[in-house]
């Protein structure tokens, strides 16, 4: 069941990612944290699962023709710094944007425990 769920929630940080930008990615977050409760470390979960959504939607866009890789590499070279370190900052905001939203989802339903 569980990773039934984490299949859904893959596939819902994208959807809500193409429709509404990344904004949304931390309410998809928080219902992350409390779907995922049970498991010992659902905001972590929820952080993969963002950012492996987002690093497909960079894979399908590029195979679709979006010329992502010759964008990184200039907008890297205009801030000096290599076109790959775009791509670790991409995905490490997804990361947190849902990891954050999860963990308080988390504590919401009632998971928190005392000492962290």
């Amino acid at each position: 069941m569980t990773a039934l769920i984490e299949l859904l929630l893959l596939v819902a940080f994208a959807l809500v990612t193409m429709l509404f930008g990344w904004w949304a990615v931390p309410l998809v977050g928080l219902v992350a944290g409390v779907a995922l409760r049970k498991g010992r470390w659902p905001f972590v979960a929820a952080g993969f699962l963002a950012a492996a959504s987002w690093a497909l939607l960079l894979i399908v866009s590029t195979v679709r023709g979006a010329p992502v890789p010759a964008f990184a590499a200039s907008l890297g070279g205009a801030m000096g710094v290599p076109g790959w370190a775009l791509y670790v900052a991409t995905l490490a905001f997804a990361f947190v944007l849902a990891g954050g939203a999860a963990r308080l989802g988390w504590a919401v339903a009632g998971r928190e425990s005392s000492g962290g």
